[in-house]
């Protein structure tokens, strides 16, 4: 982590429907991509589409960083702090918003988190000295934090 991103290749799958609808669909997608992309000024250079039963997009992001600049599992130390650049939990409340048990407005709320930009936050860290570093994911903030400790040797 801490690279900047500088190109991206994009996978897209549309859901069957009628050829106009899934163009249309395709359009929007690759719109707020590149709207964001451009906003990170990283070079969406090419990818893949397909037509399947579920909606999706992703991204292989390419970047670069500074020698010895990456941010990795390694480096943790006792007695530092654990610091959250974004709120945690949003997994678990999209799945509740799969089965009908989230408000609405959490749900924007963590879309809107989820939209922001981790560059920033990537500033902060690098002006404090930041040792390491990882993204919450399905593990959740143990499971992260355990991987870290292990890696760091603490």
């Amino acid at each position: 982590m801490g690279a900047t991103p500088q190109s991206a290749l994009a996978v897209a799958v549309v859901p069957f429907a009628a050829l106009g609808m899934m163009e249309d669909e395709l359009h929007q997608m690759m719109a707020g991509a590149l709207s964001t992309m451009l906003h990170s000024d990283c070079a969406l250079v090419g990818g893949h589409s397909s037509e399947g039963t579920e909606l999706a997009l992703g991204f292989a992001v390419y970047g670069s960083a500074p020698r010895n600049a990456l941010l990795t599992l390694r480096g943790m130390r006792v007695g530092q702090t654990v610091i959250l650049t974004k709120p945690i939990g949003t997994g678990t409340l999209l799945a509740a918003a799969m089965q009908g048990g989230s408000r609405g407005r959490w749900v924007t709320g963590a879309v809107e988190s989820m939209k922001q930009s981790n560059g920033p936050a990537l500033a902060v860290l690098r002006a404090h000295h930041c040792q390491a570093c990882t993204d919450v994911t399905g593990f959740g903030l143990l499971g992260h934090l355990a991987e870290m400790a292990r890696a760091s040797k603490v």
